[in-house]
């Protein structure tokens, strides 16, 4: 499998003698290679990634353009009935603005899609002031010389601004540290300081996101998953428990990706009743478990299909005009207190929306389906979540074993079996969905007992209720009379008092 993000030119140019790299020219980004960057605030716990594109031409002039990876910040959060979804605002400016314009002299100028320009000059004289773009602000060399970066010599100069901050800029590594400059050609942007942690390129730091990173295993890990499909708004009608034993890994002849052997037992369980309507349990039948060895492929691009590597990007269909369709959404990598603090990304699927101008658009998880998927360094996807109207799919990372590290609560598939074989299968369901003028209720009794039942609406108020009536064993249905109730979402309470508990259902009251 080719690695996309592989330029063999420049990695001839990193492999080259100290000689010819001197002749090489200065730019700060370079076309399809992945910068990976670390904010200086926040040390190993946020990690951004960005790109520019091919170059092309502008017409009538010797520059050339390269235009940055689009960013989609969140916005705010919409509640949606089958859960939480995530809105976010596309634009076209990055950390770095919207385009890069490469003038001859080594002048660089970045560019966002309000107009605004800011330049940098590393070859400019030492000490000599030029006009950086934003009202007032200029920049000058203080020095060049030669330092470390990512473990390996070269040419850096460095910047300063009239404000205080530098920038220092590598002669084959490009901007190695410095304020994210978006900051300074629009306000709204929040001012980052960055400093460079790796590339997708030869004889350099390896990236903290991707596919390549994520599934990063070595023989002996274990992992440990727990699933669970639930219909009518928090039924559970299934669930998963899995464990993946890598067994073996090979990596490829020109090491671009990387196969691994897994061991994976899956443990089956269905709940839910024969023919119950559309979108409710109707699954039956015992748990069981599969063994089976199953082969992974990694690589840069992805694990047998594509995962997102930049941040904060829009991975969709590339059109320099946001139009209808499907994408991906990619979050920065972060660190919290689960899995050790290994850092740790969202990828989610979005639908895109024309916006209100050229340069902007609406991403937003699609009503009828989306899919949103974390994952984590060396650990693979440690959550996903498949939504629908009417269905919600979850599967969690619950616990691992790596080398020496060991994170969760492993859990036991003969205990699982012995103590789940015995389990009836769920079975109450309440339908129509959404119901008018009657809901329906059903379910079964394995004794003869009292059964009482309350709806309530959203702030947790009862609007109907029937008191306890004694029902024999079996099959039961019942029915609520629900045309005097406003359109709305309820929660139906179902006492089984003869065994001391409670089952809950979400319901939804149509017009």
């Amino acid at each position: 499998m080719k690695n996309h993000y592989l330029l063999p030119a420049l990695a001839a140019l990193l492999a080259a003698a100290p000689a010819a790299q001197a002749q090489q020219a200065w730019q700060p980004f370079r076309a399809n290679v992945i910068y990976q960057y670390s904010e200086t605030a926040t040390p190993g716990d946020t990690t951004h990634t960005l790109q520019v594109g091919a170059g092309a031409a502008v017409a009538g002039s010797p520059d050339t353009l390269y235009r940055f990876n689009r960013r989609a910040p969140k916005a705010n959060v919409q509640q949606f009935l089958s859960g939480n979804s995530n809105n976010y605002q596309l634009v076209a400016d990055n950390l770095f603005g919207a385009t890069l314009r490469v003038r001859p002299g080594a002048v660089f100028v970045l560019a966002e899609a309000n107009g605004r320009t800011l330049t940098l000059r590393p070859r400019a004289p030492l000490g000599q002031n030029w006009a950086v773009g934003p009202a007032g602000l200029t920049a000058h060399v203080m020095s060049r010389g030669v330092a470390q970066v990512l473990g390996q010599p070269d040419s850096v100069a460095w910047l300063m601004l009239s404000d205080g901050r530098d920038v220092r800029l590598s002669k084959r590594f490009g901007l190695v540290e410095g304020p994210s400059l978006d900051s300074y050609l629009n306000g709204r942007n929040r001012r980052r300081t960055l400093t460079i942690s790796g590339l997708s390129i030869r004889n350099s730091l390896p990236l903290r996101v991707g596919a390549r990173a994520a599934f990063d295993f070595q023989p002996g890990d274990v992992l440990q998953r727990h699933g669970t499909s639930s219909y009518s708004f928090g039924s559970v009608c299934s669930e998963t428990w899995t464990q993946d034993s890598v067994i073996a890994r090979t990596p490829s002849r020109t090491g671009d990706s990387v196969s691994y052997a897994l061991r994976t037992r899956t443990l089956y369980r269905n709940y839910g009743q024969a023919g119950a309507p559309f979108g409710f349990c109707s699954a039956t039948g015992s748990g069981y478990s599969v063994t089976v060895v199953t082969r992974l492929v990694t690589s840069a691009m992805g694990v047998n299909q594509q995962v997102s590597t930049l941040t904060g990007a829009f991975a969709g269909n590339g059109s320099p005009t946001p139009s209808f369709g499907t994408g991906e959404v990619t979050g920065p990598a972060v660190r919290s207190a689960r899995y050790f603090r290994r850092p740790e990304w969202e990828q989610q699927t979005c639908n895109l929306l024309n916006g209100p101008a050229t340069d902007s658009a609406q991403l937003r998880p699609m009503l009828d389906y989306g899919r949103s998927t974390r994952y984590a360094l060396g650990l693979g996807a440690t959550r996903t979540a498949t939504f629908s109207f009417s269905e919600t799919d979850v599967i969690e990372l619950v616990a691992y074993r790596k080398g020496s590290e060991t994170w969760g609560t492993f859990f036991n598939f003969r205990q699982l079996l012995a103590a789940r074989a015995v389990r009836p299968a769920a079975s109450t369901v309440a339908f129509p969905h959404p119901c008018g003028a009657a809901l329906t209720v059903k379910f079964d009794l394995t004794r003869p007992q009292p059964v009482a039942l309350a709806l309530r609406d959203g702030l947790g108020r009862p609007v109907l209720t029937r008191p306890a009536v004694a029902l024999p064993a079996g099959n039961q249905q019942q029915v609520l009379d629900t045309q005097h109730l406003p359109a709305g979402l309820y929660t139906l309470h179902i006492g089984l008092l003869g065994e001391g508990r409670a089952e809950v259902l979400k319901v939804v009251k149509g017009e």
